[in-house]
C-alpha cells in the first residue's frame, strides 16, 4: 500500500471575535482580533472542504470579516488580515479551482513542515502547516493534483482515504458501509 499523507493542522480563533479596521490614507483596510482568549481547533477536519469555502467568500471587507469570525486569521501578522491581500487570495484560489488544467506558477510559496509518521495504519506523509492560509494552499494544492483526502470515520474515529481511485467520495464521513449504517442505527435508536 502507497505511502499516504494528511494535514495535522492546529489553529485559533479570538473568542471575543474581530473587528474590521477601515482604510486609512497611511494604510488599506484590515481585520485584527479584540483581544480575547485564543481556543485551538481543527479547521481542516471540522470543514474538509475549507478551501472551496475560502474560495467563494464574497469579495468585499464583510466577506472577508465573515469569514475570518468563523474560522480565524489567516496569518499570525501583528498588523492584522489586509483586506485587500486576502481579497486577492481568494480571487486566486477561486481561478485556480475554475482552471485546473492550466499551470499555477501564481500561488504563493508557504510554509509547511513534512514529516513521515509511523502508526497503525504504516507510514504516512504528514504536512503541518504554520498558519490557516498555508493549510488552504496545501488544500489548494491537493485538490489541483487529484490526491485523495485523509478523513477520521464519524464511526471508529480511524482516518481512511477518500477520493478519487479510493472507493470512498471526497466528502465521505465514515470509512466503510458497515460503520455509515451502525451509526444511523445508534442514531435513530436514541
Amino acid at each position: 500500500m502507497p505511502a499516504t499523507t494528511m494535514i495535522n493542522f492546529t489553529w485559533h480563533r479570538d473568542q471575543a471575535g474581530y473587528k474590521l479596521l477601515t482604510e486609512t490614507t497611511r494604510t488599506p483596510a484590515r481585520i485584527i482580533g479584540k483581544g480575547g482568549p485564543q481556543k485551538p481547533y481543527r479547521p481542516l477536519e471540522e470543514f474538509p472542504a475549507l478551501l472551496r469555502v475560502f474560495a467563494s467568500v464574497q469579495k468585499t471587507p464583510a466577506g472577508v470579516l465573515d469569514f475570518i469570525e468563523k474560522f480565524g486569521r489567516l496569518t499570525q501578522d501583528p498588523k492584522g488580515e489586509f483586506v485587500p491581500t486576502v481579497i486577492g487570495w481568494i480571487k486566486l484560489m477561486e481561478k485556480r479551482l475554475l482552471q485546473v488544467a492550466r499551470r499555477q506558477e501564481d500561488i504563493p510559496r508557504n510554509n509547511l513542515e513534512a514529516h513521515l509518521v509511523t502508526d497503525s495504519d504504516g507510514i504516512r506523509l504528514e504536512f503541518r502547516p504554520s498558519t490557516l492560509i498555508d493549510a488552504l494552499w496545501l488544500q489548494l494544492g491537493q485538490e489541483l493534483s487529484g490526491g485523495t483526502d485523509i478523513l477520521r470515520c464519524m464511526h471508529c474515529h480511524r482516518m481512511f482515504r477518500a477520493g478519487p481511485g479510493t472507493g470512498r467520495r471526497a466528502d465521505a464521513t465514515f470509512c466503510c458501509d458497515e460503520h455509515r449504517i451502525r451509526f444511523n442505527s445508534l442514531a435513530r435508536s436514541r
